[in-house]
């Protein structure tokens, strides 16, 4: 995902009221999709998934994060 598309994501994140949710609700569906459409390199996946363990690693159990190299 570009840094671009998830600046805009934040902005609409941001930006929402709870009186228009749906609206940002369908305008943030709408832009996530597209963004997911571009394939990304396997580095910027690898660095995801490495973000994505460093969020989670304190609910993981010992045997979950030996598939993890440090």
């Amino acid at each position: 995902m570009a840094h671009q598309s998830k600046k805009k994501l934040g902005k609409i994140v941001a930006a929402a009221r709870s009186n228009y949710i749906n609206e940002a609700l369908q305008e943030y569906k709408s832009l996530l999709v597209k963004a997911l459409e571009v394939s990304s390199s396997t580095m910027r996946n690898v660095n995801m998934l490495l973000h994505l363990f460093g969020y989670f690693s304190k609910q993981l159990t010992q045997e979950e994060k030996i598939f993890f190299p440090r």
